[in-house]
């Protein structure tokens, strides 16, 4: 964070400061509705650059941009023409495959090994039934 809490709190005066602890002390609906505003403000300002060469995006037709969610918050990225985007989406593409791709692996490793330990406890048991 750019300013820490604690600078927060000592930069504000003592009537903000318990206008602060009440609405903590109720819930914090207030503090809740700031912060959602400024982040909303946050995701609708304009991009300037193009998310993949660069290039200063003016306000002119032909700025795409893609808006998806992830986790609590809204990601967007601009471009400034339709071959960047296609880019972008490619190697999101390929991103997502590798990720698939490794999660299977993953997966297909957990599978053999639950496999052996099932294997040896069997033996471990026929080991036993012998004696």
């Amino acid at each position: 964070m750019n300013i820490l809490i604690k600078e927060f709190i000592d930069s504000i005066d003592e009537e903000e400061l318990y206008k602060l602890q009440y609405d903590l002390s109720k819930g914090s609906i207030a503090l809740k509705k700031t912060v959602e505003e400024k982040i909303k403000e946050i995701e609708n300002r304009k991009r300037k650059h193009c998310a993949v060469c660069g290039e200063e995006l003016v306000e002119k037709e032909g700025v795409y941009t893609l808006i998806f969610p992830h986790e609590n918050l809204t990601k967007k990225a601009s471009f400034c023409a339709t071959d960047c985007m296609e880019f972008f989406l490619g190697k999101l593409k390929s991103a997502n495959s590798i990720i698939k791709a490794n999660e299977t692996e993953k997966n297909k490793n957990e599978m053999n090994n639950s496999e052996m330990k099932n294997e040896a406890i069997s033996e471990e048991n026929i080991n036993k039934l012998n004696r």
